[in-house]
């Protein structure tokens, strides 16, 4: 792949099951990569260019506040370890048991994912209807292990990099991290040969190719299909 030049593997709308969720007068774009592989960096970039982002993982984190709507069902699941003495979440916690068992895991996301859900699509429609944003885009971590997601989105756009790439960023903003610790978290997330098949683009972003002006060019390239994107979908709206 070229550094500057966007990889658009399926250029055409995708088909999603239960579109009629997000709202239709707009482009819902999906947007994932594994950890380190500067997804942030692009969701800034579109926010410049006129998009509005979800971020999931911030309203995850606002859930599991002190006065966050999920604490109550996870303590009474998890047990009162399962919150601080503040009682925000206790992600330390939390981590180890859904790292090491399954079952944790699936319970904590069957608390989560509904919740998350929701506060999204209320925030996509309040968003639509304020005619302020060019299109949406919903930046969620894990897309590629969610066929929740999958299947209500018109687009997936995925910022791919080498694992080198993403062991080096990570060191760099959590040096406390070892290698070990950074390997696992990797390999946790799903392959990445699974986030590229599910792209309908990808974006280049592993260091030894590409700097801050390849990314914002390849993000130029991106918006440009964005907009006829959301012509076609206009126009199919009214046929």
């Amino acid at each position: 792949m070229s550094a500057t030049t966007l990889n658009i593997q399926h250029p055409e709308l995708r088909q999603p099951k239960w579109a009629a969720q997000l709202p239709c007068n707009t482009i819902n774009i999906g947007l994932t990569g594994g950890i380190g592989s500067g997804k942030s960096t692009v969701a800034q970039l579109l926010r410049e260019r006129g998009a509005f982002v979800i971020d999931l993982d911030r309203i995850s984190h606002a859930l599991t506040q002190a006065d966050g709507r999920a604490m109550p069902q996870i303590v009474a699941s998890f047990g009162p370890s399962a919150a601080t003495p503040a009682g925000e979440l206790n992600r330390a916690q939390m981590r180890q048991w859904v790292f090491q068992d399954a079952q944790a895991k699936s319970k904590l996301e069957a608390i989560m994912h509904p919740m998350i859900a929701q506060e999204v699509i209320e925030w996509a429609h309040r968003c639509a209807q304020s005619g302020l944003y060019r299109y949406l885009v919903y930046d969620i971590p894990l897309l590629a292990e969610s066929a929740f997601w999958r299947d209500r989105l018109d687009w997936i756009v995925v910022v791919d990099c080498s694992r080198q790439t993403q062991i080096g960023r990570v060191k760099m903003r959590s040096p406390h991290l070892d290698d070990t610790v950074i390997e696992s978290i990797i390999s946790a997330q799903a392959h990445p040969d699974v986030r590229r098949n599910i792209a309908n683009v990808l974006i280049n972003n592993d260091k030894n190719q590409v700097n801050l002006l390849n990314l914002q060019v390849q993000v130029d390239i991106l918006v440009h299909h964005i907009s006829l994107l959301k012509n076609i979908k206009c126009i199919e709206s009214k046929t």
